[in-house]
């Protein structure tokens, strides 16, 4: 593949995932995936072309960024395990606190939520409360939250929703927060 085959090669895939994981949440995200009829055979060979791009170009910046949609792609596709794989193969070589590092971070707690491993997905969620970006941090709390709450931790769970909705007060899910933290109140103070 020549230099000019492979900006127009690593064009096209950029623009095809960036179509479906604009999103910041990847599980409503991917939710969209498969829904059209050949979408699996069309995120297979675009893997199969990012795979190829991170091993011919593993050193420069696009072959890093091959790393992230890979592990996109597997976590559309239900390959948990290869999707946190690929994720952590992506943050080893990043150095960088910016968006892609929370991008990966975020797709491994996903990735081990979707693994029912609670308490791995809350270790790389709370990772993102260490970069510099007022925008995520929330909804790293929000999804922590959501893990003490699968976890039947109910205090802690209340506390990062509580910190979810100081952060991010004007939040179109502040209403929905501010219920379920009344919800689970409640029912920590009816077990007592």
């Amino acid at each position: 593949m020549g230099k000019k085959e492979f900006k127009s090669h690593w064009y096209c895939i950029r623009n095809y995932i960036n179509y479906y994981s604009y999103n910041f949440n990847l599980s409503n995200t991917f939710k969209k995936f498969g829904k059209v009829k050949g979408e699996k055979k069309k995120l297979k060979e675009v893997l199969k072309d990012l795979e190829d791009i991170e091993k011919r170009y593993k050193r420069t910046d696009h072959g890093k960024k091959a790393l992230l949609y890979i592990g996109h792609i597997y976590y559309h596709l239900k390959d948990y395990d290869n999707a946190i794989k690929f994720y952590r193969r992506f943050l080893k070589k990043t150095k960088k606190d910016d968006l892609l590092k929370i991008m990966a971070l975020n797709g491994l707690g996903y990735a081990n939520e979707e693994k029912a491993d609670f308490k791995e997905a809350i270790k790389w969620y709370s990772k993102i409360l260490n970069i510099n970006n007022r925008f995520f941090q929330p909804y790293a709390h929000l999804n922590m939250a959501r893990c003490f709450e699968k976890l039947k931790n109910i205090p802690e769970a209340i506390k990062n929703y509580r910190e979810f909705l100081k952060e991010n007060p004007d939040s179109e899910r502040s209403l929905q927060v501010k219920y379920k933290v009344k919800v689970l109140e409640e029912m920590s103070v009816s077990k007592k």
